[in-house]
């Protein structure tokens, strides 16, 4: 089959509504989870073989998710697919107004490398849910995972002309017509995929990057939080787009160095679970991360059976070759420009303030206008400062006291400015994926048509001022008013003030 065939299936998917019908959406889903259960060990081999992602990593930050999303469309796509009744207002008083979601239409999600599994099959499950056919586009990195889901959608039984998995070129990928297109990956691709996309009016979702800051005040647990900057750093071999980017450490000295001797500690657990670490991309990626780490202050290595104090170029370079950086944390200042740079790799670097205010003036200084970050994190104990922090950053999420769990949950995932577009996961999928198609149904019945023809006086030439002005001033009403009967007790007044003027 020429894939000039698979996308006209798509389009006559769409267009002979085969996946309008709810009953057949959840028929896939559910087949869909019973072919992920048994496809189960297939994907965790291919994300070993393509990304060196241990299976017990690769079963929290990949299959977790999709496993969440698939269970909460199954136990909520009914509710959600029902037509939302919408507020009335004097001109609606005599119609039925709601909204009806209906699918958008063929829909492309273009894959990274890092999480190839999760982010390409959650969205999928989104497309499913709407009723959008689909293709989805797997990076050259992970060939293994490609092929894992193409045997997984197999399995499901669901057919090729409503879901695949494309294997062409990009530029022909772009070339094609689709409703929706959800891209993840970096900055500068992702304003290329929305400039093909704008010139075809396809909406976008685009999930992107960004140096997200983190804040850890003297307050902070220092146990806990060290544990969670370690998920959200070293996980995925740093590699995530929600990661940390850096660490802002508000307090004084005494704190500090006790602050990091934890993070080191706990830092070494990489020394004994080296399996566990994933390696970067490319010899590029590794070089870059190599000359970050020279240039700077070394405050510990991890390598395996082992964590140095210092910069061992030998050992790293020992690493090379399977591309496995060691994690690292780095002490720089303030006006280092790493900080402003995304890493994403396995590098921390660390800044010691005196006062926080020296952090908000950093992001004012540093985080303008469209340049914001797509999470940003906050550790302390200070409710003072968490509410400072919550009103005047402004980021894709908001996480206090918590570091990369929110992303396999049902809040939405989604930047804004340059680390986003858009945003989906849980219910918000199914609003981002769907249409919500507005309908007015003015009923037939006499009182129904008498208030539309006397709704059709006011509004039509030629204008009485006086009906006119009555009809502004019903702005002033509140509208959980029922105005269906206070347009009925009007028109009553009034049937009756014309009988008393003729009876004169």
């Amino acid at each position: 089959m020429t894939l000039l065939v698979q996308f006209d299936n798509l389009n006559a998917t769409h267009q002979q509504r085969c996946l309008f019908p709810i009953k057949t959406r959840l028929e896939m889903l559910q087949k869909f989870k019973q072919s992920l259960k048994q496809n189960r060990d297939r994907i965790l081999d291919a994300l070993w073989q393509d990304l060196h992602k241990s299976r017990r990593q690769s079963e929290i930050v990949e299959l977790l998710g999709v496993q969440h999303e698939v269970d909460y469309f199954i136990s909520h796509l009914n509710q959600l697919s029902h037509k939302r009744k919408e507020d009335p207002c004097f001109q609606t008083s005599n119609a039925h107004v709601f909204c009806q979601p209906e699918p958008l239409g063929p829909s492309a999600i273009i894959t990274p490398f890092n999480y190839p599994v999760n982010l390409s099959l959650t969205p999928l499950i989104g497309c499913i849910a709407a009723g959008n056919p689909a293709c989805v586009k797997y990076s050259t990195n992970t060939p293994a995972v490609k092929e894992a889901v193409k045997q997984l959608l197999q399995d499901a039984r669901i057919p090729n002309q409503y879901y695949f998995v494309y294997e062409g070129s990009n530029d022909f990928l772009m070339e094609q017509t689709f409703a929706l297109i959800i891209f993840t990956g970096s900055t500068a691709t992702g304003k290329l995929v929305y400039q093909k996309a704008a010139s075809k009016l396809t909406k976008c979702i685009l999930e992107l990057g960004g140096y997200n800051p983190c804040v850890v005040e003297e307050s902070a647990d220092f146990e806990m939080t060290c544990s969670q900057l370690l998920l959200g750093k070293f996980t995925n071999g740093g590699q995530t787009c929600v990661s940390p980017n850096y660490v802002m450490f508000v307090g004084g000295q005494t704190k500090y160095e006790a602050f990091v001797q934890i993070l080191k500690r706990k830092l070494n657990v990489f020394a004994q679970q080296y399996e566990h670490l994933v390696k970067v991309i490319n010899r590029q990626k590794f070089q870059q991360l190599k000359d970050i780490v020279s240039q700077r202050q070394v405050l510990t290595m991890v390598f395996e059976n082992q964590q140095v104090d210092n910069y061992s170029n030998e050992l790293i370079n020992q690493q090379q070759e399977q591309l496995l950086f060691p994690p690292t944390l780095i002490q720089t200042h303030i006006e280092d420009p790493i900080l402003l740079e995304e890493i994403f790799g396995p590098v921390l670097p660390i800044v010691r303030l005196d006062q926080v205010e020296q952090f908000f003036t950093f992001y004012q200084n540093n985080y303008k206008q469209q340049c914001k970050p797509l999470s940003s994190y906050l550790f302390t104990t200070n409710s003072n400062l968490i509410h400072k922090f919550k009103q005047q950053i402004s980021a894709g999420a908001v996480n206090i006291n918590e570091c990369l769990i929110y992303l396999n949950t049902t809040l939405p995932f989604g930047g804004v400015g340059e680390s986003g577009l858009g945003y989906y996961h849980g219910k918000y999928s199914f609003e981002q994926f769907s249409h919500f198609k507005p309908i007015m149904e003015v009923g037939t019945g006499i009182i129904a048509a008498t208030i539309n023809n006397q709704l059709t006086d006011i509004s039509a030439v030629p204008y009485k001022k006086q009906l006119s002005g009555c009809l502004m001033k019903t702005s002033q009403i509140p509208c959980h008013v029922d105005w269906k009967w206070i347009v009925i007790m009007l028109l009553l007044a009034w049937a009756v003030t014309v009988q008393v003027l003729i009876l004169k």
